[in-house]
C-alpha cells in the first residue's frame, strides 16, 4: 500500500475516534485479500488495521465481521478481537498476542 494512502486512512482514524496521539505503524503480513498493520500508541494500546485490497476482499471482510461479533456474543470466553471501528475498505480491531490462525492450522495439521 502507498505510505500516502495509509497515512490517509491513519487520518481518519484519528478523526473519527478522536485521537490525538500517533502510532507506531508496522506491516504484519501482506495477506492475499488485506494488508495487515499494527498500531501501537505511546500509551501502550495496541490495535491491528485490516485494509482491504479489492471489491471481493470488502465482501469478505464485511462477512468476518458479522462473524467475530456473533462469536464474541455468543462465546465469550474465546479469544476472539473485539471490532473497534470499521469502514467500506478497512477495520479495527483489538490486538491479541499470539500466533496468527493460519500459523497454528499449520502445526496442528503437521504435528509439530
Amino acid at each position: 500500500m502507498p505510505p500516502q494512502q495509509l497515512d490517509l486512512i491513519l487520518e481518519t482514524i484519528s478523526l473519527e475516534l478522536q485521537i490525538v496521539r500517533n502510532p507506531e505503524v508496522s506491516q504484519l503480513t501482506p495477506g492475499q485479500s488485506h494488508d495487515v498493520y499494527r498500531l501501537e500508541y505511546p500509551d501502550g494500546q495496541r490495535w491491528i488495521l485490516r485494509i482491504a485490497k479489492d471489491d471481493f476482499a470488502i465482501r469478505l471482510s464485511r462477512r468476518g465481521r458479522t462473524i467475530l461479533k456473533h462469536v464474541k456474543t455468543n462465546q465469550p470466553s474465546l479469544q476472539v478481537p473485539a471490532l473497534i471501528y470499521d469502514a467500506v475498505d478497512y477495520t479495527i480491531f483489538e490486538y491479541l498476542d499470539g500466533s496468527p490462525v493460519g500459523s497454528w492450522i499449520k502445526n496442528v495439521l503437521s504435528g509439530r
